[in-house]
């Protein structure tokens, strides 16, 4: 007969068992995320578009094999970006420094439910990676594992003025407005309440970051070809001399309200939502609504080892030993925009219950600092036309969409989420 385990053996027996347990559930709650895994959100169209294209041109910016920048393709009035990009992550920043912080271990799992993940002030970080670095890594280490954080499209615009103006037209969508009624389309509805997955548009940031740029162009059957390319640089500025231009929360008119009951399927969403407010302050909790139309975010207190030339030419090599920059022990701070001469928010005024909101008001998407002293490329009108030549300023820009971890409605991931992005300069 086997014999019975001793009241010490048992308590012993006991405790490993506890310890393995909360060592299970300290494990559970380590790997809870701002935005829950194995959710997808896609970008199902993402167009710009010139208001008035004799006046503003866009064009794609031509790579050679190893994607680096050989200038723009031919000018015309839009472009249609290739959309089969899907963010399962998130991240957090101001657009020109996208970061992935660390994370406090929450070891209550109702609040880690509620509330998601803590960022751990003074805790160390690594930078985003959009889908065009993660795309290089995996070209010289197919084993990269690392998923890209945010959206990224470079493109060039040309201007016979020197402003390049964000039209007040311009707009984020969710791929079904219908966000929170009877008319959810089958399979959209989230799983936190009666609304829909395309919800996740109220947690969608927008930046721009534009630069000046002399374009000598030539042209054989139409096509154009870059015969001369030179950015303006300023000293000290980085990544490649670049200035964020435009921070835009889009759909501020959304917001999701945490249930009471300590449920996670019975949670609300609030429609149509407009700022109340007189000034741009910074929120706190207590704003309740007025909160949507800031954007909260975190940024390093000091930077690390900023992406340069010399960095990103490691993607090109055949090593790989590529890691994220990573920047251990710089201290975390959190910010909120709403002074900054470049936030931007859906206006007030446009934010309706039954469609989607637009921008509201033109927004200034053109400046760089004055020392670039930008100067005029000479360019043909239209690719057709060899004889008729205009004097046109000239601005590459980048575009960067993620999804703001700060935001409850990415805290909250909801699956299959999708929109649409709409861009209109004149």
């Amino acid at each position: 007969m086997a014999n019975n385990a001793g009241p010490s053996r048992r308590f012993i027996i006991s405790k490993n068992l506890i310890m393995m347990l909360v060592v299970l559930v300290a494990g559970l709650l380590a790997v809870w995320s701002w935005f829950s895994v194995n959710k997808v959100v896609t970008a199902n169209n993402i167009s710009v578009r010139s208001a008035f294209p004799n006046e503003i041109g866009l064009a794609e910016v031509d790579y050679d094999e190893n994607g680096n920048d050989r200038g723009p393709k031919t000018f015309s009035g839009k472009l249609e970006f290739n959309t089969d990009v899907t963010l399962t992550k998130d991240c957090t920043g101001d657009g020109e420094s996208l970061i992935v912080p660390s994370f406090s271990i929450i070891k209550d799992k109702d609040t880690a439910t509620k509330k998601g993940r803590e960022v751990s002030i003074g805790g160390a970080w690594e930078d985003a990676l959009s889908q065009t670095e993660v795309e290089k890594i995996r070209n010289v280490n197919p084993d990269f594992a690392e998923e890209p954080r945010y959206i990224e499209y470079e493109f060039y615009a040309r201007s016979q003025t020197k402003d390049v103006t964000l039209a007040s037209t311009s707009y984020l969508s969710a791929s079904n407005e219908h966000l929170n009624d009877s008319e959810i389309p089958a399979g959209k509805k989230s799983s936190y309440g009666n609304f829909s997955s395309d919800s996740i548009v109220g947690a969608v940031r927008v930046a721009l970051l534009a630069q000046g740029a002399y374009v000598k162009q030539g042209y054989s059957s139409g096509v154009a070809t870059t015969e001369k390319l030179e950015f303006h640089n300023e000293a000290g500025n980085v990544p490649y001399n670049r200035h964020l231009t435009c921070l835009w929360l889009p759909r501020p008119d959304i917001k999701m309200n945490v249930s009471n009951t300590g449920k996670t399927n019975d949670w609300t969403l609030e429609r149509g939502i407009k700022y109340a407010g007189q000034t741009p302050i910074a929120p706190t909790d207590s704003q309740d609504n007025d909160i949507t139309y800031f954007h909260t975010y975190y940024k390093p207190a000091s930077a690390g080892t900023p992406k340069s030339p010399a960095y990103e030419a490691k993607w090109n090599t055949n090593s790989t030993q590529y890691q994220i920059n990573k920047n251990e022990g710089v201290v975390v701070q959190k910010k909120t925009a709403g002074t900054d001469e470049h936030f931007v928010v859906t206006t007030k005024e446009s934010v309706k219950s039954d469609t989607h909101p637009v921008l509201g008001t033109d927004f200034k998407a053109s400046s760089v600092s004055e020392s670039d002293h930008l100067r005029t490329s000479r360019l043909r009108q239209d690719a057709e036309n060899p004889d008729s030549e205009t004097n046109y300023y000239v601005y590459k820009y980048t575009l960067r969409i993620w999804l703001e971890g700060e935001d409850l409605e990415s805290r909250r991931a909801m699956d299959g989420g999708q929109f649409n992005l709409h861009l209109e300069f004149k």
